[in-house]
């Protein structure tokens, strides 16, 4: 395993890695955030493109992640349209006491340039019950950071109910439903978090105007995201 890291991050050193931010909406169309997202288009090729998808299932393109952060987030112009920027983070980062402490900074660095950090955990179970990962995100939230949940199910159940129970998240994001009974789900599952757990729902891959408009409890939902909405825009 320590060689597969070693040999991505060299990879990962000489290849044209690039950043874009993507736009997250409310109904209206207005921008309340953006996320920012490792720009696959950019691979000059497929085994360029695998290179990227292994590092962020390893959780070794954080570090990358918030080195272009670092050197961009108060130069780059095209982030004054935003207020808010989501950041992911692996839940295998969550144990990593260097990149929490670079989170602390990042989060510092954001309110400097007018910015709101929220920490996206993503969904991948590399750590299964380890209490490392919950100790993780007590530190983020005991120091202010907001934290996203990424890609929750509420389709079949999702092994971090009890984690949003427990309130350590501030905004969940979950997939647009495929069909109708996925919509009557994330209809529920939005009503069930307006009545007990107040969380920011933001529904993601929304690709047509009918999914916008396909009945979707939207006095319940914060923000939406898509290709639809935004592509992404190059930093």
């Amino acid at each position: 395993m320590q060689e597969l890291h070693l040999s991505l991050n060299s990879k990962l050193h000489t290849s044209n890695l690039n950043y874009k931010v993507q736009k997250i909406v409310d109904i209206n169309n207005k921008v309340v955030a953006g996320e920012l997202l490792v720009d696959f288009s950019r691979a000059e090729s497929n085994l360029e493109l695998q290179t990227y998808l292994n590092a962020i299932n390893l959780g070794i393109i954080t570090q990358f992640s918030l080195d272009f952060a670092f050197n961009n987030i108060t130069n780059a112009t095209n982030l004054n349209k935003f207020s808010t920027l989501f950041f992911n983070l692996e839940r295998n980062n969550l144990c990593d006491v260097r990149i929490l402490s670079q989170i602390l900074e990042l989060n510092l660095v954001c309110s400097l340039n007018g910015l709101e950090l929220v920490v996206e955990i993503t969904e991948r179970d590399k750590c299964g019950k380890c209490c490392n990962v919950i100790k993780g995100l007590i530190f983020l939230k005991e120091r202010g950071i907001k934290l996203a949940i990424d890609d929750y199910d509420y389709v079949f159940g999702d092994f971090r109910y009890n984690e949003l129970k427990l309130g350590y998240y501030d905004y969940v994001k979950v997939d647009m439903s495929k069909n109708k009974l996925e919509l009557d789900l994330l209809r529920n599952f939005a009503f069930e978090n307006n009545k007990y757990f107040k969380k920011g729902i933001i529904v993601e891959r929304i690709e047509t105007l009918d999914e916008l408009y396909k009945n979707l409890p939207h006095q319940y939902i914060y923000g939406y995201q898509g290709f639809f909405f935004c592509k992404g825009i190059s930093i």
